[in-house]
C-alpha cells in the first residue's frame, strides 16, 4: 500500500478514498468523513484506515491508533468505511 500526498491532497494505491486540503477552512477533509475539519495528521490516519480496510488488514493495533486519531473507535471507523464501500454516503 502506498499513500500519495501533496500539500493539497492524499490518495492511495489500494483505496478509492481520498483526502483534500480545503483552503477556505484551513483544514483537511476525508472522502469518507466529509463533514469533519481535520489536521494533516488526522487526514493521514484516515487514509491509512481506508487502506487497511481495502486490504482487509488485520493489524488491530494500527487500526485502533488511526481511529483514535480521528476520535473514533475502530468499530466506528470500519462501519463508516463499510457504508461507503456499500455505496452509502458518509
Amino acid at each position: 500500500m502506498t499513500l500519495y500526498a501533496t500539500r493539497r491532497s492524499m490518495t492511495s494505491s489500494v483505496s478509492f478514498e481520498w483526502a483534500e486540503y480545503v483552503e477556505d477552512v484551513s483544514a483537511w477533509r476525508l472522502s469518507w468523513l466529509p463533514n469533519r475539519d481535520l489536521t494533516e495528521a488526522q487526514a493521514r490516519a484516515g487514509m491509512e484506515l481506508a487502506e487497511a480496510y481495502a486490504e482487509a488488514s488485520h493489524d488491530s493495533d494500527h487500526t485502533a491508533r488511526c481511529a483514535t486519531e480521528l476520535n473514533l473507535s475502530a468499530a466506528q471507523a470500519i462501519a463508516l468505511l463499510t457504508w461507503r464501500a456499500d455505496g452509502r454516503p458518509a
